[in-house]
This record gives C-alpha cells, structure tokens and sequence, in this order.
C-alpha cells in the first residue's frame, strides 16, 4: 500500500505504471475516488476489493482488462463507465456494487467472468452495445445474454426476458431487491442454481412447462406468495424454496419424484401442500420450521422419508396413503 496514496480520499497510482499492486486497495476506508492513469492496461484482482466508501472511478482507454473481484463489495460505487478498450472482466469483478443504478457492456468485450455483476442489486438498466458479437441486450431486454448459447447471463429489476433466451444462469438475478414480478418464456429450459435467490421483493413469477430444471437456491429467501411448479421438473432440489416466508401454498404435479434436502425449509407460511403420489423421496428438513403447516398425507409410493424432513413444525398432522 506504501506505494499507493490516498489523498483527501483520492486514491494515487503513480504514472507510467503498466500495471499495479493486486490488492492494492483493498478494505481501504478512506478511498473515496480513483483516476487510474492511462499507461495502466489491466486493473488487477482484488485491486479496489470491498472500498466501501469509492463513490467514482475513471478507467481510461488503455485498459483491456479487468480483473477478478476488482471491485467486489464497493457497495457506493454509484457509477462506472467502462471504455471501449475492455475485452476481459473477471469474475465478481463488480460484485456487490450496490450502488450502480446502470450498466454499458462495451463493443470488444469477449469475455466476462462468472458472477462479473452478481449481487448489484441497484441495477435498472443493462445494456450491450449493438455491435458487440458476444453478448447482446436483444429486444431492450435490460440484461446480458451470450449471444452464441442465448444463456441469460446477468439481469436487473426491470428485466424483461425475451423468447430466445434457453437458460438462465447461475446467479443471474440473485440480490435484485427491486424484482416484483416476472415472466419467464416458453424458451427457457433450465433456471440456474440460485438465480433468482435472494430477490427479496419477489412475490410472483410464471414457470412455464418447457423448464425442466431448477437449480438448487433458486428462489431462496424470495418473497414469492404462491407457486406452481411445471409438470416438466421432476425433482425439487435442495433450497429452492426455502426461507420464502411470504410462500402459503405450492402445487406439486405428480411429475416430481424427489423433494431434496431443505427444499421448502422455513417457510413458515407456507399452509397448503399436496404431496402427489409420484414421490418416492423427502430429504432431510425438506420442511423444517414450516410452522403454517397443520395437515399432510405422505404419498403411497414414499419409499425414503429422511431424518428432520418436518422437524419442528409444531402445528402438523402426518398420515399415510391408505
């Protein structure tokens, strides 16, 4: 840090550096603004991890790369523009930028690392330049989709999905406190692990059939009020409802034959559930804590029913299939 000022809470990279310290910055309290002088082609990992009192930055033209958890956890980072010479942002390069309000993927970006915006949750508007062949805002969608696979890489609160997209990644949505509700097209086949967790405005999404996976952490800790889960899916996987505590009742077609371990856990809420008879599995505290339930029939072809799978919930009755 010896070589790295910060002066009247302007952070000092000397001139004519090509690169700099990884972790230059890092946990500092005081750094407030950022020039980054233009010999510097490459902010480095970790270069300004969890500032959280950076407000502004300037990246010049000659960057062309930047690195992972560059800016992971500046949470008053309230703009960033991004020049044209960037082709590589890193993984959780921008995590937890709370305060970013909008989003510009410049032309020559080729690649962005995993989680590159995960929890911004102040996003509401994303944007790809038109000409960049990688990645697309397609239909002023207000996300990133890679355009070769139609993954939809990364969303915001006022995300319309388009009919094109195939999957929607992991942590695609995660930590959009502003997402009421959403639809999600008749194109998309798999929803990512945890990518819509944490969405703690969301009370109302449509699943249509054509899904036939959920990732585990899908829709933890939303604020969903009811769920109808497609008769395509075949398994509800671990957390992927849990801690809905908004969540009273789920419809559970009969194509499910596993509920995994804490799937429903802490929906305190959550009163109707019908178990259909395809279930051959209830995993351990699959409905742990879920106090709003009082009554439930096992179903008949139940072959595995897995320690704590109703473990404290204080209000139910269990019986078995005649």
């Amino acid at each position: 840090m010896a070589k790295y000022k910060i002066i009247d809470g302007v952070g000092i990279i000397p001139e004519g550096l090509g690169k700099f310290e990884e972790y230059a910055f890092l946990n500092s309290k005081k750094l407030t603004t950022v020039v980054i002088p233009n010999s510097v082609t490459k902010i480095p990992t970790g270069a300004f991890s969890n500032c959280k009192s950076l407000i502004s930055v300037t990246i010049p033209d000659s960057v062309i790369e930047i690195g992972d958890f560059a800016f992971d956890g500046c949470e008053n980072l309230s703009s960033v523009n991004i020049p044209n010479s960037v082709v590589i942002i890193g993984m959780f390069a921008f995590a937890g930028c709370a305060g970013l309000k909008s989003l510009v993927i410049p032309e020559f970006i080729t690649k962005m690392g995993i989680d590159a915006f995960f929890s911004c949750s102040g996003l509401t508007s994303i944007k790809v330049n038109e000409h960049n062949k990688y990645y697309d805002s397609r239909d002023n969608c207000n996300a990133i989709i890679e355009t070769a696979t139609n993954i939809l890489f990364s969303g915001c609160q006022n995300t319309l999905i388009p009919n094109t997209v195939s999957i929607i990644d992991i942590n695609a949505f995660s930590g959009c406190e502003g997402l009421k509700s959403l639809k999600i097209p008749n194109s998309v086949t798999k929803i990512g692990r945890s990518a819509f967790s944490c969405c703690t405005d969301l009370t109302s999404i449509i699943i249509p059939d054509t899904v036939t996976e959920l990732g585990d952490f899908a829709f933890f800790n939303t604020r969903l009020i009811s769920v109808v889960i497609p008769s395509s899916v075949t398994k509800i996987p671990k957390f992927a409802f849990a801690n809905c505590k908004s969540l009273t009742s789920v419809k559970i077609p009969d194509s499910v034959t596993e509920i995994e371990d804490n799937a429903f856990m802490s929906c305190k809420n959550l009163s109707y559930v019908i178990i259909p008879n395809s279930v051959t599995k209830i995993g351990r505290f699959a409905f742990w804590d879920c106090t709003g339930l009082t009554s439930l029939v096992l179903p008949k072809k139940l072959t595995r029913l897995d320690e704590y799978a109703f473990e404290d919930c204080d209000n139910l009755i269990l019986s078995y299939h005649s």
